[in-house]
């Protein structure tokens, strides 16, 4: 039998309808359906979610396509999809619109006493009864538990209202009520008597799905918090396309008090994100702490620096400088080992300063000063290194420079000071806190205030 012909039909038919993987691989989408007639209980609604779906195969290892069924902040759910599939959806009664799922950002001690909530007779958490019977709903990479943060003494049980859970396993408290994770993280809280619910809508890598972070607002609405902290964001775009601006608007709606970071993108104008009206949208700016380290040079002048790593027994003697002006920043070899026992001045940002001082400490350095780029202004960010180091602003390590090229044996000795509280110039709005006005609807000016967010440790 010549099998030529039924060959020539199946190579006919394969490029007709190619095997493709970019049409027939599953995708995650936010589809937005009408709102129901009648109000449905969980169950019905996720029955009618699943409705829109591809009938599920018996025995078939496929994961469940449904991934989140929103009832509170939106009309819809997430699924994950091939495009023929979502095609398919699109034609069905009840269908409004899909969005793709998009990868959001994460955006984010002595604050409450430098913004002046002072315990005791007088201030604003008095008055507010230090945030008594208030829920406050936290989206964002998850909770500590057992942090001093979260200590339940004197606070007391939560209200009736709340219809939250808890999945640590270690449990919950008074404090901290509810723990949930939408997907498959000696110090005080900004309000003392306040309850929190932490709903992680992130990966320990800073990565937040959409599809994820809805899924969190709709779950705070759902078991009754009074406020909304959001610290994740995304690219300014059309408020109706922005399914945080839509969730966060259906709480709004609901008297829940929603709080936005306003991004990480500046110094750049129209930078800003979460710009929806109905949102406060806050800005990140300096507290009046520093942890205060300084780089002395031979004449006698001071340079004034921070730092995290501060060991007590660093030498108070003076040291060799080393700087390389063929490689500034730090990522090529000396070129001999004249550099050893040195003291290293490199310009590197926050995102490489834990990676060059390991490199200077491989090639025997004592310690590191670390320069930021000129763009950060002011800004001194810091981290943890695990070595000796001070880290300056652009214009401090300028005068650093200026001194290694004048001197012919340039030497500093490196004095750490530790924590320093009431510094001046304080609070001064961070060099990478997003500007305004919105890109989307430039008739919106926002940030509308700024916070503490600048070198601010988190449990």
């Amino acid at each position: 039998m010549d099998l030529t012909p039924w060959l020539f039909f199946l190579l006919l038919a394969f490029f007709l309808n190619p095997l493709s993987t970019s049409s027939s691989s599953l995708s995650r989408y936010i589809i937005q359906i009408e709102e129901p007639i009648e109000l449905l209980v969980e169950a019905s609604l996720k029955r009618w979610h699943e409705s829109f779906l591809p009938p599920a195969v018996e025995g078939s290892s496929v994961e469940p396509r449904l991934l989140h069924s929103y009832s509170d902040v939106f009309s819809g759910f997430a699924a994950t999809l091939t495009d023929e599939e979502l095609q398919v959806i699109r034609k069905k009664r009840g269908f409004v619109r899909a969005f793709p799922d998009r990868v959001l950002r994460l955006m984010t001690t002595h604050t409450p006493d430098f913004l002046g909530l002072e315990v005791g007779s007088k201030g604003v958490w008095n008055d507010s009864k230090l945030g008594s019977g208030v829920i406050i709903g936290v989206l964002d990479s998850g909770v500590t538990p057992g942090h001093p943060s979260y200590n339940d003494e004197g606070v007391p049980p939560p209200p009736s209202t709340w219809k939250g859970s808890c999945e640590l396993e270690t449990g919950c408290n008074n404090k901290l009520i509810g723990a949930r994770s939408m997907i498959a993280g000696t110090a005080v809280g900004m309000a003392p008597r306040a309850h929190l619910a932490i709903y992680q809508v992130c990966d320990l890598n800073g990565k937040c799905s959409i599809a994820d972070a809805l899924a969190g607002l709709d779950a705070a609405v759902k078991d009754g918090v009074d406020i909304l902290s959001l610290s994740i964001g995304d690219r300014s775009m059309p408020l109706d396309q922005d399914l945080i601006a839509i969730g966060s608007f259906a709480a709004a709606k609901k008297g829940i008090f929603v709080s936005c970071a306003g991004g990480n993108d500046g110094p750049v104008e129209n930078s800003v994100s979460n710009e929806a009206p109905w949102m406060l949208t806050v800005a990140a700016s300096s507290v009046n702490r520093s942890f205060r380290a300084f780089v002395k040079l031979p004449g006698g002048k001071v340079i004034s620096g921070e730092s995290l790593d501060q060991p007590s027994n660093f030498t108070k003697s003076s040291l060799p400088l080393y700087y390389s002006t063929e490689s500034p920043t730090c990522d090529m070899d000396p070129p001999d080992d004249s550099h050893r026992g040195s003291v290293w001045v490199c310009e590197a940002d926050i995102s490489r300063v834990v990676g060059v001082a390991a490199f200077a400490k491989s090639h025997g350095a004592r310690a590191l000063i670390s320069i930021s780029p000129k763009i950060e202004g002011a800004t001194v960010r810091i981290t943890k290194m695990d070595f000796p180091g001070v880290m300056l602003a652009n214009q401090e390590g300028s005068e650093l420079i200026s001194y290694w090229n004048s001197a012919s044996d340039p030497f500093a000795s490196i004095i750490f000071s530790g924590m320093v509280l009431n510094v001046s110039s304080n609070p001064t709005v961070a060099f990478f806190s997003s500007r305004g006005p919105s890109q989307a609807s430039p008739g919106i000016l926002k940030p509308d205030i700024s916070g503490p967010g600048l070198n601010i440790f988190v449990a």
